[in-house]
């Protein structure tokens, strides 16, 4: 298990542990998550930013799945925070920093920044909110995950979630290659540039949408339509 210890030695982080292992087998009995990498494998090692599409309120549960051997950290709304029972299990429990989504808060950029430059993997949706819109694979992205990267140092990796259309049906993830930010915007960049590296990152999980769908996709159509003539 990577990530143990936080910095020079801190403690280990028992209560994610024992919610992963408790959770692992009937999470990977009932998603069977199956991985792609059009680009090859990668090793995540070190502070990496995972960005993925936001297709369903499971999307969380499916990148632990995704990334079984990283403690995966994340933002949540500041609402699941109000009890000391809610705000221990979801700080201590899913590593989650609070957010308020209408009023992003200096506070919470710095401590994803500081999760990634102390070498933790967090994941984030950059849509900023559910896309139930068939007909739009990828909303505009924000362009906060680019801030974090760039101040972090650490790399971007897309991610593209596919959507099932049954639960019992096995879950599908494209995982692409890790994007560095500041070898795109360089050493000062401008907002406008900034903006420019959120429409390439979301370009990036668009083509993974559509290696999926181009050869993935297409070939278990094919090899169902073999199945049903013989």
């Amino acid at each position: 298990m990577k990530d143990r210890k936080r910095k020079k030695g801190g403690p280990i982080n028992a209560l994610n542990d024992f919610i992963k292992i408790t959770a692992a087998i009937p999470v990977g009995l009932w998603m069977r998550t199956k991985k792609y990498y059009p680009f090859g494998k990668e090793k995540l090692k070190g502070g990496v930013l995972i960005s993925a599409n936001h297709r369903s309120m499971l999307d969380p549960v499916i990148l632990l799945s995704t990334f079984p051997f990283r403690r995966l950290h994340s933002l949540a709304t500041k609402e699941l925070f109000k009890s000391r029972f809610s705000e221990f299990l979801f700080k201590r429990g899913f590593l989650c920093v609070p957010v308020d989504k209408d009023n992003f808060s200096m506070d919470t950029f710095r401590q994803v920044v500081e999760r990634l430059s102390d070498g933790k993997a967090v994941f984030i949706f950059p849509e900023g909110r559910l896309n139930n819109d068939d007909d739009k694979p990828l909303l505009s992205f924000k362009s906060g995950a680019i801030l974090m990267a760039y101040r972090s140092g650490a790399p971007i990796l897309p991610v593209y979630i596919v959507k099932r259309k049954r639960l019992i049906e096995r879950q599908r993830v494209v995982i692409g290659k890790p994007v560095d930010i500041k070898a795109i915007v360089g050493p000062s960049p401008t907002m406008t540039e900034m903006n420019k590296a959120s429409e390439y990152l979301r370009e990036r999980e668009l083509e993974l949408r559509e290696y999926y769908e181009n050869n993935i996709l297409k070939k278990r159509k094919e090899e169902k339509i073999s199945a049903e003539k013989g």
